[in-house]
């Protein structure tokens, strides 16, 4: 049974989801401008395989920051 509560839930995707999402946001226009940069995101195997009922927010977090991450770059990779 899931004992997290929303706060657990709001917590882990603050941080470990929209916390890159708005970072992104403010320095891919600059990136853009300057055609160069890089930007790496962190994530954890447990966004594949969660073991613990009490890293499941924080997996599923991981798991949406893997999936940003790949369409950030598809979408930025695209010509214009």
């Amino acid at each position: 049974m899931n004992t997290l509560t929303d706060e657990h839930w709001d917590e882990a995707l603050e941080v470990n989801l929209l916390a890159a999402v708005r970072l992104d946001s403010a320095l891919l226009p600059i990136m853009l401008h300057q055609k160069s940069g890089v930007i790496i995101h962190i994530s954890t195997t447990s966004s594949q395989f969660p073991i613990w009922e009490s890293t499941m927010a924080y997996s599923t977090a991981k798991a949406a920051l893997n999936t940003y991450s790949k369409a950030l770059a598809i979408e930025v990779a695209l010509p214009k």
